[in-house]
């Protein structure tokens, strides 16, 4: 199955749990698949599934494969503040070593919003510097647009 029939047959389907059966299937056969990995966390997430453990476990095959993917590090910082408590120090330092060049300036953004995350239950003043460069950030940038 390719991953194009993957994302259809996943659309056609109204069961989570015979989608998760699908990723799974298609991940038997295309074990160095990133995305079918980032798929299969994302359906993890999904209600009656809820399975946040599992997630990051795909999300952990996603990072084996590679390192840098932008979208699970920022799902799983997302996770990690939402569901499990916030980012951990080892989550951190991936979002801290990250290299910048390769991101939209929106994307900086993004990172530097799940940095904050970490900041949120470890120390509010570094939270709030970050909260305020953002937020500063994203005025300049709207106001760089709309003129």
């Amino acid at each position: 199955m390719t991953l194009s029939e993957l994302k259809e047959k996943i659309r056609q389907t109204k069961e989570i749990e015979l989608a998760e059966e699908l990723v799974e299937d298609y991940l038997k056969e295309n074990p160095n698949s990133v995305e079918g990995w980032l798929w299969l966390a994302l359906v993890e997430l999904e209600i009656p599934l809820v399975d946040m453990y599992r997630s990051m476990e795909c999300l952990e095959k996603v990072w084996e494969l590679d390192p840098f993917h932008f979208p699970s590090l920022i799902l799983a910082s997302y996770i990690m503040d939402t569901m499990l408590g916030g980012v951990d120090a080892k989550l951190f330092d991936k979002l801290n070593r990250f290299p910048t060049e390769r991101l939209t300036k929106e994307e900086q953004g993004i990172l530097e919003m799940a940095k904050g995350w970490h900041y949120r239950f470890t120390n509010k003043a570094e939270y709030e510097r970050i909260y305020c460069f953002l937020l500063n950030w994203h005025l300049k940038w709207y106001r760089t647009i709309t003129n």
